[in-house]
């Protein structure tokens, strides 16, 4: 009996270490997980297959309208959460409001959705639909924001991607490709002849690009206006991809724009007056 009172601390001292031991193997798993993908991809999901490391900016560019703002409070929260790329990426945003209440309250926003992110906000005038558009590209180009980065997402607030495994498996696996694009042409995308490429929403190589790429744009369109300026660099030699069932199915030059929307890797939808007003519940199936 004595023996027995003797060994029994001893049990349960041991059990404990080893309890102790896995989780701090566990922790220091997730550890590398998470330092592994906190700055720059460095594997597949889960760090599954090795491969580059990458360094991503994620280009927000937003005149903080009613549509933006909406997506921002009801759709980003969830988007990060289920996009490994997207909460793996440095954001930047070009921020041209209209007015400076909407401006400061914009920030505000910006820096709570991605609080947990480094964000670099360019405070900017609005220069008018197209014009904006157009200036979010002359702006970062001129000034040199995309430099020192692998990949460059562009979206508008309101333009979420909801499954990013094709990008994912793209950016890491295929050394050729500079861009992964969305042809709002209404032409079938494996054989596109006149493409007219989405801005709203694309992901670039910057260092595919001539220095002067953006810069002294003189087509007013913002989609023609950049389908012409990667033209020579990345479209005429094939080096783009086509995301595959975000392309429009009508002319409205829109990510998805007709589908099913749980087919959609890139959706772009607007929602209506009254939920911008009454429901913050974001109505996208991740």
């Amino acid at each position: 009996m004595n023996f027995s009172r003797k060994r029994c601390p001893l049990g349960l001292l041991a059990w404990a270490s080893v309890y102790i031991l896995f989780f701090l193997r566990v922790l220091h798993n997730e550890n590398i997980l998470r330092n592994a993908f906190k700055s720059s991809i460095n594997d597949t999901d889960f760090g599954i297959k090795p491969a580059k490391s990458l360094k991503v900016m994620l280009y927000v560019t937003t005149h903080m309208s009613s549509q933006h703002i909406w997506y921002l409070k009801s759709c980003w929260i969830p988007a990060l959460q289920n996009s490994l790329l997207l909460r793996s990426s440095d954001v930047v945003v070009h921020l041209n409001p209209s007015n400076n209440t909407v401006r400061e309250e914009g920030k505000k926003l910006l820096k709570a959705t991605f609080q947990n992110q480094t964000i670099t906000i360019h405070d900017r005038s609005n220069p008018g639909y197209q014009s904006g558009a157009i200036a979010a590209l002359e702006n970062a180009a001129r000034e040199g924001w995309f430099k020192g980065y692998d990949w460059v997402i562009r979206v508008n607030p309101d333009v979420i991607i909801r499954n990013d495994t094709y990008m994912l498996d793209i950016m890491q696996n295929d050394p050729n490709a500079t861009a992964i694009l969305i042809d709002c042409a209404n032409l079938n995308p494996q054989n596109p002849q006149n493409p007219k490429v989405h801005t709203d929403f694309f992901a670039i190589k910057p260092g595919a690009l001539a220095p002067n790429t953006f810069l002294n744009s003189t087509i007013g369109n913002a989609e023609y206006s950049f389908t012409n300026d990667i033209g020579a660099d990345i479209l005429n030699k094939g080096n783009h991809r086509w995301i595959k069932n975000s392309e429009p199915k009508e002319g409205i030059c829109r990510a998805g724009c007709y589908r099913k929307e749980d087919e959609r890797d890139v959706t772009h939808s607007h929602v209506g007056e009254d939920t911008l007003l009454t429901n913050f519940t974001c109505p996208i199936p991740f």
